[in-house]
């Protein structure tokens, strides 16, 4: 019986993981891999997926924002199974928590007995009901990353970022309980 590695976060030494200086990204592996946009004082400030890095960071949305930090490294790990990449991804970004990620899934407990609750998104209906109909034109509407707006539109249990809830509150000229709901459980659930 083949016996299969687990890998643990703490365990993971960003210094150690091949990298590349943001101007040469170009280089970037053909696999799939999760990457990490790392600092001059080797701070992540970004992390994501892509089954192929080098077509990724062709036109990467974070692009701008990070050549102009300066003197930043695109610091990758393979990843062999091409499926684990968002749940790889998701639990790296909670653990790092890098300012460019924007995006935060979460889980609200509430301090009251047992019951939990959770916060949903309902960007969809609300730009609907602005007369937005479609991801694209809210990304067009709100002017947010592209695929921050995206993801938004379309996954429900994503929770956008204070920055993110300021930006849609001004585009939209909207309040966030406009597009956000706190769901309580019911008890027995």
């Amino acid at each position: 019986m083949e016996e299969k590695s687990v890998m643990q976060i703490a365990d993971i030494n960003l210094l150690t993981l091949p990298s590349l200086p943001l101007e040469q990204r170009s280089q970037l592996p053909t696999t799939p891999c999760i990457y990490f946009a790392i600092d001059f004082q080797d701070q992540v400030q970004y992390i994501g997926r892509a089954t192929n890095a080098k077509l990724r960071w062709g036109c990467h949305h974070q692009y701008s924002k990070l050549q102009a930090m300066g003197d930043v490294k695109i610091a990758y790990l393979l990843i062999n199974e091409r499926r684990l990449l968002p749940q790889i991804e998701q639990a790296l970004i909670d653990w790092f928590q890098p300012p460019l990620n924007v995006n935060r899934r979460i889980t609200l407990a509430i301090p009251v007995g047992s019951a939990e609750g959770h916060l949903l998104n309902r960007i969809q209906e609300f730009g609907k009901e602005k007369g937005i109909p479609s991801a694209n034109k809210f990304w067009q509407a709100t002017e947010l990353p592209r695929a921050t707006a995206f993801r938004l539109w379309r996954d429900r249990s994503i929770y956008p970022d204070r920055g993110t809830v300021e930006v849609i509150c001004k585009k939209l000229k909207a309040q966030p309980g406009d597009f956000l709901v706190y769901i309580e459980s019911a008890e027995g659930d």
